[in-house]
């Protein structure tokens, strides 16, 4: 029986991830998205949050 090796090798995920995330100092946030995009993160949401920074 002859193998499929188009969908042995298929990687990506057919879920939409999203990350909501707080944002923060520096380059933090910049590491983050990095991160989350080399995990396959389709969509990254900024939120202010009560500890994060421009919150007073």
């Amino acid at each position: 029986m002859p193998r499929n090796i188009e969908n042995d090798y298929a990687t990506e995920s057919r879920l939409r991830d999203h990350l909501v995330q707080g944002i923060s100092r520096g380059e933090r946030m910049d590491f983050v998205v990095q991160k989350a995009t080399e995990l396959g993160v389709k969509r990254v949401i900024p939120v202010l949050t009560e500890w994060g920074i421009g919150v007073t």
